[in-house]
C-alpha cells in the first residue's frame, strides 16, 4: 500500500545546525500519528516542510504517491495539507465566521473584478463557503459566536477556530502544531474528541503535542524525535515501554506521571 505521506531521509539545515536530520516517516491514510519529542527536537520544523513553509536541505517528500519535495506551502495545500501553528495567526480584526472562510481561499474562482462588481456568480459561491464555513463552525463547537470578532474569543475558542480554518477545505492530511498548549483538562478531552471526529471524516492527522495525556489518548501511531533524528516510532503501548524514549525524552518517573492510565 502508498503511504499518504512518506519522508525519506529528510534534513533541513539551518547554517550549522541540523534541526532535522535524515528523517523517515511513512504515514498511511487514516492514521493518527504523533510526532513527539523535548523542545528543539525538530517537530515543528518538520511540519514546516511538510507544509511547504521552508525548503529541506536534503531527501525527498511524497505525497500519495507523487513526489512533492520542496512544493510552495500554496500548491500543497491546493494539494489537501493543511495546518495550525504553535503561534496562532488569526486576523483578530474579523469575525470568527470570516476567519474560517479564508480557509477557503484556494477554492474560490472569482476574481477581483467580479469581487467589485459583485456579480451573481461571485454572490453565489460567497454564499456556498459561508454554508460551508458555518457546518464546520457547528462541528468544532463555535457555531454560536460566528459573528464576534476573533479577538473577543477566549483562547481555547481561538485555538478551536484556527483548527477550523484549517479543515473547512476538507483537507486530505491535517497537521496540528500544539493544539493543547495553553488549554486545561476539560478543555484538552474536548479536543481530543474533536481530533478523533475530524479523523473519522476521512482526514489524516499528523499531533505535534507535549500533552501526553492528548497523544497517548489520540494517536495510532508515534514518531519520537531526538535533536533532529527520529529515536522511536510504534503505537502509543510500544512508546511506553521503549527505553530510549524512557531515558532520552521522558524520564522514567515522568513517563508514569504523564502517561498514567493511557497504556
Amino acid at each position: 500500500m502508498t503511504a499518504l505521506l512518506e519522508l525519506a531521509e529528510i534534513t533541513r539545515r539551518f547554517g550549522g545546525l541540523t534541526a532535522v536530520d535524515a528523517v523517515s516517516m511513512s504515514i498511511e491514510a487514516g492514521e493518527i500519528r504523533g510526532l513527539i519529542g523535548p523542545n528543539g527536537a525538530g517537530k515543528t520544523t518538520t511540519l514546516n516542510l511538510v507544509s511547504g513553509l521552508i525548503r529541506s536541505s536534503s531527501g525527498r517528500m511524497k505525497l500519495s504517491g507523487r513526489d512533492v519535495t520542496d512544493q510552495r506551502a500554496d500548491r500543497l495545500a491546493a494539494l489537501g495539507v493543511r495546518r495550525t501553528f504553535q503561534n496562532l495567526k488569526l486576523v483578530s480584526e474579523l469575525t470568527v465566521l470570516q476567519n474560517v472562510m479564508i480557509g477557503l481561499h484556494t477554492h474560490g474562482t472569482s476574481g477581483v473584478i467580479q469581487a467589485i462588481l459583485g456579480t451573481s456568480g461571485q454572490r453565489a459561491e460567497e454564499r456556498t463557503m459561508e454554508a460551508e464555513s458555518l457546518a464546520v463552525l457547528e462541528t468544532v463547537g463555535l457555531a454560536d459566536y460566528a459573528d464576534r470578532l476573533a479577538s473577543a474569543l477566549a483562547y481555547g475558542h481561538r485555538r478551536l477556530l484556527e483548527i477550523a480554518r484549517a479543515i473547512v477545505a476538507r483537507p486530505i492530511i491535517l497537521l496540528l502544531d500544539e493544539p493543547a498548549a495553553g488549554l486545561n483538562a476539560t478543555e484538552a478531552e474536548r479536543l481530543v474528541g474533536l481530533i478523533r471526529r475530524i479523523n473519522a471524516q476521512g482526514v489524516t492527522v499528523v499531533l505535534v503535542e507535549h500533552h501526553m495525556d492528548v497523544i497517548m489518548a489520540v494517536c495510532t501511531r508515534i514518531t519520537v524525535l531526538n535533536y533532529g533524528r527520529k529515536l522511536a516510532e510504534g503505537t502509543p503501548v510500544e512508546i511506553r515501554a521503549d527505553e530510549n524514549v524512557i531515558e532520552a525524552y521522558l524520564g522514567r518517573a515522568g513517563l508514569e506521571e504523564r502517561i498514567a492510565g493511557h497504556a
